[in-house]
């Protein structure tokens, strides 16, 4: 797969890990060599997907840093419930019946 080995692919993945869990992503990475590329991934990602920090040039060394709103989290879960876990009880249930017989 020579796309996931890509910064973009790296960084759509990330988004994706933080959207789904609903929690800040910190994405570290390291620069390497003029003969072996690579590197350039760093990131700090918000529960909602939105990048925090600025791109990162592949051939940038340094540090990121960013404030976090923990309250994010809270907003971020009630838009996607990827397993269902904490989804309104007030509104949808789960009910089985023991019976035997057709299914409707």
């Amino acid at each position: 797969m020579p796309f996931f080995n890509t910064v973009k692919a790296c960084r759509m993945a990330t988004h994706t890990v933080a959207i789904e869990g609903g929690v800040f992503v910190i994405l570290a990475s390291m620069t390497h060599s003029e003969k072996v590329k690579g590197g350039g991934f760093t990131a700090i990602i918000a529960p909602d997907g939105r990048a925090l920090t600025e791109p990162v040039p592949v051939d940038w060394e340094g540090l990121v840093y960013c404030d976090l709103d923990f309250e994010e989290i809270y907003k971020a879960k009630q838009w996607v419930d990827p397993v269902g876990h904490y989804s309104r009880p007030d509104i949808f249930n789960l009910t089985v019946s023991n019976e035997s017989g057709g299914m409707w």
